[in-house]
């Protein structure tokens, strides 16, 4: 089974709540194996409308059978259960109750119109990279061919 990262993010609602209860369903799917998350973080909104709410955000890893396409559904459900909208009826970086993204699917390199794996921009994001670096520093990203820590330490 691969290793997959997660990265979730909420900063409506109440973060905390909406985020553990994405770890607990996480868990008791029965195509999803030894999960390990983060301890979350606070995080100042990035390219959000002006007055968003501070983010509360972690990574989960995880072992999983399901298809990549499989996961981008299981989590585009979650984040539907806690009261996101669906993408094309929601704005671009706007607050959200909960948003799971698939950072890493094992060293899989994936880009259609759906779904881009390893995620576009985690590189860039400090609020990936902190959480990251509790559960995998030495993770070698397979595009850039550089650990967690070292793109961390880019920033």
């Amino acid at each position: 089974m691969p290793t997959v990262f997660l990265g979730l993010g909420s900063n409506l609602n109440n973060p905390e709540v909406q985020l553990n209860q994405a770890v607990e369903a996480l868990k008791t799917h029965p195509q999803i194996a030894r999960i390990q998350r983060s301890a979350w973080h606070a995080s100042s909104p990035m390219h959000c409308p002006e007055g968003s709410p501070d983010f509360l955000n972690g990574v989960v890893m995880l072992e999983t059978t399901l298809t990549p396409d499989a996961l981008h559904e299981l989590c585009q459900s979650l984040e539907a259960q806690a009261g996101r909208l669906l993408r094309e009826a929601r704005l671009l970086n706007a607050p959200r109750p909960l948003d799971v993204d698939i950072l890493f699917y094992g060293d899989l390199i994936l880009n259609t119109t759906d779904l881009v794996i390893p995620h576009p921009r985690l590189q860039d994001r400090a609020f990936v990279l902190a959480p990251m670096l509790e559960l995998a520093p030495n993770w070698e990203h397979p595009l850039l061919e550089q650990s967690i820590t070292a793109l961390f330490e880019a920033l």
